[in-house]
């Protein structure tokens, strides 16, 4: 199992569910978001500016509903740092319920030439303590 290196709560909301009564699953990709936006900002700080990183990929398994009122932590860890990408891996739990895991892949752009490029080396420097092997 990874060892995760960050926790981000959210509560889930009425508008989160859909007409079966449960929380969408697209909703799910939202707290994963929410989380690696939260990661990335607890990691770099103000001090590193954060590159423009895209998805390239995205494997979810879901394994649990979720239901309004609840609140979800996602648990997240960097992986498979290379030179313009890195994986996101994370588990959605409702208390000790896993609900689902993830795993994102994301690839530096460039938002000028419109292209992939190389990650920052300041922003390497400022995550890699935090790369699970």
């Amino acid at each position: 199992m990874t060892p995760f290196s960050h926790v981000f709560s959210c509560a889930v909301r009425w508008g989160d569910m859909d007409a079966y009564g449960h929380v969408n699953h697209a909703q799910f990709l939202r707290y994963l978001e929410s989380a690696r936006i939260a990661l990335f900002e607890d990691l770099c700080g103000a001090m590193v500016a954060l590159p423009t990183l895209v998805v390239a990929e995205v494997r979810c398994r879901y394994l649990a509903e979720l239901r309004y009122p609840a609140t979800v932590t996602v648990h997240s860890a960097l992986q498979k740092v290379r030179g313009g990408s890195l994986e996101v891996v994370g588990e959605i739990r409702e208390g000790e319920r896993l609900c689902a895991k993830a795993q994102v892949q994301l690839v530096c752009f460039d938002p000028v030439r419109r292209r992939p490029t190389r990650l920052p080396p300041d922003f390497l420097a400022a995550i890699q303590d935090y790369v699970a092997d």
